[in-house]
């Protein structure tokens, strides 16, 4: 059994937030004890609470050099014989390295989902990452690549290892699904299309109402859900951008923009992939989308773009379509053809699943991270 700190201080909800939760239900699973390390009063901090997981809160750092946050890790980290940290963000290490100053400790481990080619300017940060990380975990090949290319990460410390799901949680039933539509106002001859993730320009939500737009020229069984909310300013003007496009285009009936599912249900995620037909992740920039995977265990046909680790994820177009980052035609072109053709469909979503589960069982997954926790 390992003692293991789970730092994310996010102040928002996104895919890090998302991973560190998800670390942390599966490790405690497995036995492990683990005190999750997050800002007070943040929705993490929250979302912990709502699914029983331990957590130790630290003030909301103002910049890299508030110390308040990293006084109160380096005090927890000598009250605790934690034996690991894994920092679910590069800036989180900011607050780390006091509390780990001097010999020994516990080791030091990056669960790096951003792609690389984020780092910021050299500085100090670059001395910690060569001489305190133990490992850079990263989800995708490409993100190793592209952590090598910039020759500031050691390639013997960066390991490839995808975050792990729990196939069983996404086969809720064809009920789960009835009512998610009915919620939803979604009929049965329907053929709904659905995305899940934080509005934000580089989702490539727009490109997809785009698309939906060209497909229902031809289709008008075509329904649109958009799950998810912005985080950031920018977002929120994205968000109403959409509405008004959608008013525009006279689709208030085909396009529904719904709220991420609620913390409070561990299943709504899976309850709410149910009720899709299709999903699509037509991101211009994604290393790892999380919420594509849970669509592959759902058994879902899958239209990802060729940006960033999307394409290894669908197995290069094995286990679902690829169109043209940035392109609504392109993706218009994949989603007409599932449309069209219910038995590729139905192909696609079994060979998703499968590939799913051979690569993202939780079970599989933290065997691999045990192993690189134990080592000496």
């Amino acid at each position: 059994m390992l003692n293991i700190a789970n730092v994310c201080l996010s102040d928002t909800r996104g895919d890090a937030e998302e991973s560190a939760v998800g670390w942390a239900e599966a490790l405690t699973r497995r036995g492990h004890e683990v005190q999750s390390i997050v800002s007070q009063g943040s929705p993490l901090s929250q979302v912990l609470r709502d699914r029983g997981l331990g957590q130790v809160t630290v003030p909301r750092r103002t910049n890299r050099l508030d110390l308040r946050a990293s006084l109160k890790i380096r005090s927890f980290l000598k009250r605790h014989s934690m034996d690991v940290v894994q920092a679910h963000r590069l800036e989180d290490l900011w607050a780390i390295y006091p509390g780990l100053m001097g010999g020994g400790g516990p080791r030091l481990f990056l669960l790096w989902s951003e792609l690389a080619k984020r780092l910021p300017e050299r500085g100090i940060l670059d001395g910690l990452l060569g001489k305190k990380l133990s490992g850079v975990i990263v989800p995708t090949g490409i993100g190793k690549r592209v952590a090598s290319a910039t020759g500031r990460l050691p390639e013997e410390k960066i390991a490839v290892i995808p975050p792990g799901f729990d196939p069983a949680a996404y086969e809720p039933g064809h009920e789960a699904g009835s009512r998610v539509r009915a919620g939803l106002e979604l009929e049965d001859d329907h053929v709904v299309v659905g995305t899940i993730g934080r509005i934000e320009r580089e989702k490539g939500q727009y490109e997809l109402l785009e698309a939906a737009r060209t497909v229902l020229r031809s289709y008008s069984a075509l329904r649109l859900v958009i799950a998810g909310d912005p985080i950031s300013a920018e977002g929120e003007k994205l968000l109403k951008f959409m509405r008004r496009r959608v008013c525009e285009y006279h689709m208030d009936e085909v396009v529904k923009f719904i709220p991420f599912p609620e913390s409070t249900s561990p299943k709504g995620i899976s309850e709410l992939l149910s009720a899709f037909d299709i999903f699509a992740m037509p991101s211009l920039e994604e290393n790892f989308a999380g919420h594509l995977a849970e669509a592959m265990l759902s058994g879902l046909a899958c239209v990802g773009t060729d940006a960033g680790g999307t394409p290894e994820v669908l197995e290069n177009g094995k286990a679902g379509l690829l169109a043209p980052s940035g392109s609504a035609d392109g993706i218009a072109r994949a989603l007409m053809m599932l449309l069209e053709t219910p038995d590729l469909r139905g192909i696609l979503g079994r060979r998703a699943r499968e590939s799913a589960r051979e690569r993202f069982d939780t079970e599989r997954v933290m065997k691999r991270i045990e192993e690189l926790y134990s080592a000496t």
